[in-house]
């Protein structure tokens, strides 16, 4: 499951913004943080509950 974040604005001392998931390619649209980390969760559970997390220094191209 590959998920692009893109945070649009930040009000109220959270997140706006667009999830997308590439393999599904299903975009959503979410109105705070708490909002996105429910929509990721949902999907890693109707994946069976795997979740491959890479550390940041490994995604960093330089």
């Amino acid at each position: 499951m590959t998920v692009i974040v893109q945070v649009n604005t930040r009000r109220s001392a959270t997140w706006q913004g667009t999830a997308f998931w590439v393999e599904q390619s299903c975009r959503v649209d979410f109105q705070s943080a708490c909002d996105l980390i429910r929509l990721i969760f949902r999907s890693v559970s109707s994946m069976g509950g795997r979740m491959d997390l890479l550390e940041w220094e490994e995604n960093v191209q330089e």
